[in-house]
């Protein structure tokens, strides 16, 4: 899953929000295949697990 740490100013407000999350809670934004922040809890959770066995 692609990662940013930059909101976009073109996301929606709801997009602008769950990146905001994603900041706070992970210090990056997960990206959907469609280049907005995903919202999905299952796959966000599941991309943060792997991207720390990456960094291990």
């Amino acid at each position: 899953m692609n990662t940013t740490k930059e909101i976009d100013p073109r996301w929606s407000e709801y997009d602008k929000r769950v990146a905001k999350c994603h900041l706070a809670n992970y210090g990056v934004i997960f990206l959907d295949r469609y280049g907005c922040p995903n919202d999905n809890e299952y796959e966000v959770e599941e991309a943060q697990k792997d991207s720390r066995r990456h960094s291990q």
